[in-house]
């Protein structure tokens, strides 16, 4: 090639024969110099025998749990080569909120080492030909993991073979997920009783009867019946309040799954009136962030029933003065 303009490409294809077959690498090294650089070499092997053929397959189960549980993962290594892959080792990357369990480890079923830290690696020997092996072990989700989101994992194997200078490895990027799904839920328990009393008296009953003007205390008792935190609100439409309107009795309006909250209002009787409260929870972590799942409700009702003065007369008649001693 007498020159080569700049930014132009030359290919060139050569056809030969390897010198050695028995060999197990050929390696080629091609050289081009230049009257202005210098020398520039370029090596290629080509492998002429026996290779491995490794593929890996990670799984978890259960995939969908809570913070807390115990999850186990299975890896499943093939070797469908002609080679044996030699010191096969596997790195696993656990999420943060993922620990090992210790004494968990079993390769093909029996009980085996704990992998080595600070990273878990394991050292699984010798895969041969045309041979598997299954790894398992089990991962502790933590108290705290936030939920309404996946976990998946990753990894890294690497081993040996005859035919190849330095360490093969190849790489598993977010396999396996661990879901931790949201299951919010609120309960209002609504109820009403005569007099006040700053709420002492609740949780009172369904229906107070009573004169115009009567004092009545409405009672709301919040429960989070779900597995998120919740943070509350109330409204009463039909007696024109909301939270802010009402005085605590117990608790507070962030509530963690199992905790309640007891609220109450003092009012009249003016009319009957069956009036209906809801209750809303805005899902949240443990923190107080929002988590991205829908607000959840509900409501419940109480009455008053209005009474008014009561009178009647027996009007009756007998025969004679007596100053009325014969009134019956």
């Amino acid at each position: 090639m007498e020159s080569l303009a700049p930014g132009e490409t030359r290919l060139f294809r050569l056809i030969g024969t390897a010198p050695d077959p028995e060999k197990d690498v050929f390696i080629n090294t091609a050289t081009v110099d230049t009257d202005e650089t210098s020398p520039i070499d370029s090596v290629w092997s080509t492998n002429m025998g026996s290779v491995t053929d490794l593929s890996v397959v990670k799984t978890v189960t259960p995939e969908t749990v809570a913070p807390g549980d115990t999850v186990t993962y299975t890896v499943t290594f093939t070797n469908d080569g002609d080679a044996d892959a030699e010191n096969l080792t596997f790195i696993d990357t656990l999420d943060p909120n993922f620990s090992y369990v210790l004494g968990t480890t079993a390769v093909d079923g029996t009980p085996a080492s704990d992998p080595l830290v600070p990273e878990w690696t394991w050292d699984l020997g010798t895969l041969v030909a045309n041979d598997s092996l299954v790894l398992t072990f089990d991962a502790l989700v933590a108290v705290g993991t936030p939920q309404g989101a996946c976990y998946p994992n990753n990894y890294e194997v690497a081993w040996d073979e005859d035919v190849f200078v330095g360490t093969r490895s190849l790489f598993g990027v977010d396999v396996a997920p661990v879901c931790i799904p949201v299951d919010p839920d609120i309960a209002i328990n609504k109820t009403v009783y005569a007099g006040h009393d700053s709420g002492a008296g609740c949780a009172g009953s369904e229906l107070v009867s009573g004169v115009s003007g009567a004092a009545v205390t409405y009672c709301f008792e919040v429960t989070n019946t779900g597995d998120t935190y919740l943070d509350v609100a109330l409204a009463d439409p039909d007696l024109g309040i909301d939270q802010g309107d009402m005085n605590v009795v117990s608790g507070d309006l962030s509530l963690a799954p199992g905790e309640s909250v007891v609220l109450y209002y003092d009012s009249t009787i003016t009319a009957d009136l069956t009036n209906t409260a809801t209750a809303t929870g805005d899902p949240t972590d443990d923190q107080g962030v929002p988590l991205d799942v829908a607000d959840v409700t509900d409501d419940d009702t109480a009455a008053v029933d209005l009474i008014g003065p009561v009178i009647a007369i027996n009007k009756t008649v007998y025969a004679g003065h007596d100053s009325g001693a014969g009134c019956a």
